[in-house]
């Protein structure tokens, strides 16, 4: 098996000034996106996030993909640094708390699956979706000169 065999399978070609282009000619863009813990919020609180949630989805004339990455968190270098900082230190009350608090949170992990999560919201561009003008090189189109685009007639495609 070629040593390229794995990037036959990978649709991406390119990635330049942070746009991902695709082996088909079409774009995406990747925004990292903050999280809200929704646990700690008040009733109020959450029906207000999830209706401006829902007004944000309906507003939007393209598709989009929200894509969660959820990975176990390494601690290894937290405990590390504790173990540095256990060896600098002089007072030898700091040394027992040190001590005790490494090996809490070393029990502590290995009893619980802490999970460190990032959010993205991908951006499609695909020029079978989108017909501009090249006459206005920006994404206008003849009829908004100001930036909007329009939607081709008929079929177009949607996925990612």
């Amino acid at each position: 098996m070629s040593k390229n065999a794995t990037q036959e399978f990978v649709p991406i070609d390119d990635v330049r000034d942070g746009i991902v282009i695709l082996k088909d000619g079409g774009m995406r863009e990747i925004l990292m996106a903050s999280s809200v813990n929704f646990s700690l919020k008040s009733d109020d609180e959450r029906q207000a996030i999830l209706l401006q949630f829902q007004d944000f989805l309906n507003s939007l004339d393209f598709p989009i993909q929200i894509l969660i990455q959820s990975r176990r968190l390494d601690i290894r270098p937290y405990i590390a640094l504790l173990e540095g900082r256990y060896k600098e230190q002089t007072n030898d009350l700091m040394k027992i708390q040190i001590e005790q608090y490494i090996a809490f949170i070393k029990s502590f992990t290995e009893s619980t699956n802490i999970m460190t999560k990032n959010f993205f919201v991908i951006i499609p561009y695909d020029a079978a979706i989108i017909k501009t003008d090249s006459r206005f090189p920006f994404g206008g189109t003849k009829k908004s000169q100001g930036g909007r685009h329009k939607k081709k007639s008929g079929r177009h495609r949607r996925g990612f």
